[in-house]
This record gives C-alpha cells, sequence and structure tokens, in this order.
C-alpha cells in the first residue's frame, strides 16, 4: 500500500477517534444522574483511553514518515512501540478490574483477545513484513475496539 493511501486511512481513524472521544463526553454526562459501577467507570476510561490511543498510534508513523525515516524502518517501529504499549495497558486494566473486585465484561475481553492477534500481527510485521498493511489492521481493529467498547456502555445505561 502507498505512503498516500496509509496516511488517509490514518488521518480517518484519527477523525474517528475525535469523534469518540467526543461521545465519551456524552456518555458521562448521561450517566451523571445514574449510580454506574466500578465496571462502567473503568469502561469510560478504557473508551476515552482507546480514542486518545488511536490518535496517537495514527499520529506516530506519519510523524515517522515525514521526519524522513523510510517506510520499512517507520512502520517496523510503529509496530514494536504499539506492542510495548498494549502489553502495559492490557496488564493495566487486568489488574485494575482485579482490583475493584469485578469481572472485566465480555465485549471488552473479547475485544482484547482480537487486539492481542493485531499484536502477535505487529510482531510478525517488525521482524518479517515491515509494511503498512498490518498496522492500518490494527488502526482500523482499534476504532472497531472503541466502537465495542461505546455500545456496551450505551447499552449498560440503557439497562439501568
Amino acid at each position: 500500500m502507498g505512503k498516500l493511501a496509509a496516511e488517509v486511512v490514518l488521518t480517518s481513524a484519527i477523525q474517528v477517534a475525535v469523534g469518540i472521544a467526543g461521545f465519551t463526553g456524552i456518555i458521562a454526562a448521561l450517566s451523571g444522574g445514574a449510580k454506574i459501577g466500578a465496571r462502567e467507570r473503568i469502561s469510560v476510561s478504557i473508551l476515552l483511553l482507546a480514542a486518545i490511543a488511536t490518535v496517537t498510534m495514527s499520529f506516530l508513523p506519519m510523524i515517522l514518515l515525514n521526519a524522513g525515516v523510510n517506510e520499512r524502518s517507520a512502520w517496523m517501529t510503529s509496530s514494536i512501540i504499539f506492542v510495548a504499549y498494549f502489553v502495559s495497558i492490557v496488564s493495566y486494566r487486568f489488574y485494575e478490574f482485579r482490583r475493584v473486585g469485578t469481572a472485566m465484561p465480555r465485549p471488552l475481553s473479547l475485544g482484547i483477545a482480537f487486539l492481542g492477534l493485531c499484536a502477535a500481527l505487529q510482531i510478525v510485521n517488525a521482524v518479517l513484513i515491515r509494511d503498512s498493511w498490518p498496522y492500518l489492521v490494527l488502526i482500523v481493529g482499534y476504532v472497531v475496539y472503541s466502537f465495542l467498547v461505546f455500545a456496551y456502555l450505551l447499552w449498560t445505561l440503557w439497562r439501568q
């Protein structure tokens, strides 16, 4: 995939992520009067961080490419940075749910399993492939995960 096509996908992901971050505020406002549990509070945090991470991870390869880093190195570096981020944030989220004494909601667990597959693809990308398409799969996957968390939160609020 060409540099321009990759930038279009990344820019689109940034726009969607900014929108999701805005909807996080709407969810917080809607739940202002309702008593939401620890799972939902953590899920709002996950949603906001997923939006921020999508923006950050989308800007990263564009910054590297515009700084003159060759394409293969830019995609390899971006993939390695995502894997490091993913391992640390997933570890923290599991700790956070265990700390409050509740299980991670099933939709979030399934989303994390999918992102785990994307992280494995990033390891293969960093070592062997070094191209844009595996990273773009990851970014689109992260946007889908954000929508999954958003839908879970809306469903939870609607049930109350």
